[in-house]
């Protein structure tokens, strides 16, 4: 049976060459390697960490500017079919005006989520801002539910002013949100 003795962190095996420059070079070669291979674990793992919030971002600023696009085409999609109804298809224009209200509400919405998750580092000038963009949104938003009522309340005569007075109306509303939205 063969027997090892470690002294000084060598490895002493019995019938092996124990010439002390023979075992400090073993010894240097093994912590050179251990030295490298610990760099390179340390780098690979420093690149890992870097690089992959930074693509996570990438893919999530793509995603957003994909939903952004989406939601600009299906919009101006939506506009341009309610302008194209008339007054006897005034249910499916009132329908895709809804749609188009709701899928603004859930915008705003998100908006002010966003902003009361990033309220409190907010500098007081920016919160102030905040707050009267988000009441001019509010606002705006109040006089597209009067335009949106009106559209459903409007004769056959008034249709086409009601409808052109209802995108208006939204068109304020999306522009005023689009803006909102690049500032904060």
């Amino acid at each position: 049976m063969l027997r090892a003795r470690v002294t000084s962190g060598f490895v002493f095996v019995p019938g092996h060459s124990h010439d002390p420059s023979t075992v400090e070079q073993a010894g240097a070669r093994t912590m050179s390697s251990w030295r490298l291979r610990t760099f390179a674990i340390a780098v690979a793992f420093a690149s890992w960490v870097i690089v992959v919030p930074a693509s996570l971002a990438t893919e999530q600023r793509e995603t957003e500017q994909d939903k952004v696009g989406s939601i600009q085409e299906e919009t101006a999609e939506a506009i341009v079919a309610i302008k194209q109804y008339s007054a006897a298809q005034r249910d499916q224009a009132l329908a895709r005006a809804k749609t188009l209200i709701e899928e603004l509400d859930v915008r705003i919405a998100e908006l002010k989520t966003w902003l009361d998750q990033h309220w409190e580092p907010m500098q007081a000038a920016a919160r102030e801002q905040a707050h009267d963009t988000l009441s001019q949104l509010e606002a705006k938003r109040a006089d597209l539910a009067k335009a949106y009522e009106t559209l459903e309340t409007s004769s056959s005569s008034a249709w086409e002013d009601v409808k052109q007075s209802f995108l208006e109306h939204y068109q304020t509303l999306r522009g005023a949100f689009d803006a909102a939205r690049s500032e904060l």
